[in-house]
């Protein structure tokens, strides 16, 4: 992937046309691209540029120059006809104007339409798809910049790290990925929220370095969050209307600010220049919201649905109750606490069984006496703390859940998750407190406040299969790779021209052709974290950029490329493919040369 800077403007001595004009072009035909002084052309005037031979380009350079004119459109031909490559990235300026950032998505053609309503001025053209406008998302994606410094020219490549204008792009490109990948992530935290609410139990499939337990965890605290806040609503709704009573609040659409008004019902009537709306926000209304929208008082971005103005006061509510809590910090220690104590996380494996996920024996010392137990384990445990604390919400994260023999792990349990609420039998009584006594119970019930996400390894054919009776109580949701997740532009370069490419059809065995996303290596292997930066700074006394390379690099060679030699192994890659992926990306003769300061120079 190569970046550009590109002016689009007509041939000849014709004035250059505003940047409406040229984001009106793009929106609408989807091109870019130039066109050339026609009288200076002579006969290839007409002609497309695949029928341009080198001596045709340097004599309408010569043409040029006779004209006063250092070379016109004409010595950029070449660029963008053989260079230029789809994937590539441009940005569309006019002058020091930014004014879009577009993605390469066709090869060179030429095209007749021109210079009619609506139709661009240039016939020399490439397709593209645009990845953002400047005036439309500069202040959602905090760019640093206004203006581009001016150079002179229609087309340049911008291969210099340090150059300035790469730097705008690459700050514009990694905002705009960071900014998308938000927005996928909200999208499939939201059906997971959903699906669970409906069901109460999910599983998380998808093929190593998805993010599948990641995303899990995530939902989870959103999950356990969210409840707390959702009960202050109800416990503060009265105190919170008194506050806000005849203030003026903001839309979170495009709109007017509005005033509200504490009416009779305890509810917010809404007012928008002093008359009165049909539409009020009440205290299911203002929850309904928050459950859409993560409500982290941290970070919170709420969705708008029917009305404009109940997300305007759900986010005045979260101020709100930042500035009420603010001493104490009470919100992010209930938070800490909600996700310590009703998140619970356990990995199955091939050895996992009833007695150690439900209930079993123990074996305990009594009055020197070694007697035999039966006890509680965390799944029991937690189906018991769900059931005292009804208004709270629980999680159980089980990881890699189908590397366990899950009917036996289950056992009586593959009902109670169907007939949630319902006592079952279990083989066990243990010893529970009632009062003074100690009763013994052998019943168990999963309560509905109790919420089960799985995850699962497509791509491992080897372990455990899951019978249609344990799946049939499970809703399955597909977590893919997304490359949107990479911010780092090389990284996610790397990843489209040797993950996607190594993992076309033709490459796989016959048996896994059906199902690529199955075992197509995942995104997060692309991506550096905080922690692993910081790690490799202070180990190598590196900056920032260097130590994000290196811990790539270091990803790229010992874990991506092992992980891709077993799939050789396994059957699941067509032996010899991996080899020539690695040495037509990195130009070397041979995959037991690769190492990480190869592929540091790949993405420097």
């Amino acid at each position: 992937m190569t970046f550009w800077h590109m002016q689009l403007h007509p041939g000849g001595e014709e004035a250059d046309y505003p940047p409406e004009r040229i984001k009106a072009i793009l929106k609408k035909h989807h091109v870019i691209g130039f066109d050339i002084w026609r009288e200076i052309a002579g006969e290839k005037a007409d002609k497309p540029f695949s029928e341009w031979t080198d001596e045709d380009i340097e004599r309408a350079i010569e043409n040029s120059k006779k004209r006063g004119v250092k070379k016109g459109t004409f010595g950029i031909i070449k660029q963008f006809r053989d260079e230029m490559k789809v994937g590539d990235i441009v940005l569309i300026r006019q002058g020091g104007t930014p004014i879009g950032l577009v993605k390469v998505s066709s090869d060179y053609f030429m095209s007749k339409d021109t210079d009619e309503e609506g139709q661009p001025w240039f016939r020399h053209r490439r397709k593209i798809e645009i990845l953002s406008f400047f005036d439309e998302d500069k202040e959602n994606l905090n760019l640093s910049f206004d203006k581009l410094p001016v150079t002179q020219g229609t087309l340049q490549s911008l291969k210099n790290p340090e150059r300035q204008t790469y730097k705008y792009l690459e700050e514009w490109l990694t905002k705009l990925s960071e900014v998308k990948r938000k927005e996928e992530m909200k999208r499939q935290k939201e059906n997971i929220k959903k699906l669970l609410k409906l069901f109460g139990q999910v599983i998380l499939q998808g093929a190593p370095g998805t993010g599948k337990t990641f995303l899990a965890k995530k939902v989870a605290e959103e999950l356990v969050c969210c409840d707390w806040i959702l009960n202050k609503v109800d416990e503060l709704w009265d105190e919170f209307v008194d506050a806000v009573n005849n203030e003026i609040l903001e839309t979170v659409a495009e709109g007017s600010p509005f005033e509200v008004k504490k009416n009779n019902n305890g509810n917010l009537n809404i007012y928008i220049n002093g008359e009165k709306k049909s539409a009020s926000v009440t205290k299911d209304g203002i929850k309904r919201v928050l459950e859409k929208s993560f409500c982290n008082p941290e970070d919170y971005s709420p969705t708008v649905e029917d009305s404009t103005y109940a997300p305007g006061v759900a986010k005045t509510f979260i101020n709100w109750l930042k500035k009420r809590f603010k001493e104490k910090e009470e919100i992010k220690m209930e938070f800490r606490k909600r996700i310590r104590e009703n998140i619970k996380l356990v990995q199955f494996h091939p050895s996992y069984s009833y007695e150690d996920f439900v209930r079993g024996i123990s074996l305990k010392s009594e009055d020197g006496t070694l007697v035999f137990e039966a006890n509680d384990r965390i799944f029991a445990e937690l189906c018991e703390k769900a059931e005292e604390e009804k208004e709270e919400v629980f999680v159980l994260i089980i990881d890699e859940i189908n590397r366990a023999n899950l009917p036996a792990v289950l056992g009586e349990l593959i009902y109670a998750l169907e007939y949630r609420g319902k006592e079952v039998e279990t083989p066990y009584e243990v010893k529970k407190k009632n009062g003074s006594d100690n009763k013994k119970i052998r019943k168990l019930k999963i309560p509905r406040n109790l919420y089960i996400i799985g995850t699962m390894n497509t791509a491992d054919k080897s372990i455990g299969h899951i019978d249609y009776a344990i799946r049939r109580r499970f809703v399955f949701i597909d977590v893919k790779p997304d490359k949107n997740a990479i911010s780092h532009p090389k990284a996610r370069e790397l990843y489209e021209k040797f993950i996607e490419e190594l993992f076309r059809e033709e490459n796989l065995s016959f048996d896994f052709r059906s199902a690529v996303d199955d075992v197509k290596v995942g995104h997060s292997y692309f991506i550096a974290k905080e922690n692993e930066i910081k790690e490799l700074k202070d180990l190598e006394g590196l900056d920032d950029k260097s130590a994000e390379a290196e811990v790539l690099a270091l990803k790229f060679v010992y874990q991506v490329i092992p992980l891709l030699k077993e799939y050789e192994q396994d059957g699941i890659l067509i032996k010899g493919k991996l080899e020539e992926a690695v040495k037509k990306v990195f130009k070397i003769e041979s995959l037991d040369i690769l190492n990480e300061d190869v592929v540091k120079k790949y993405l420097f």
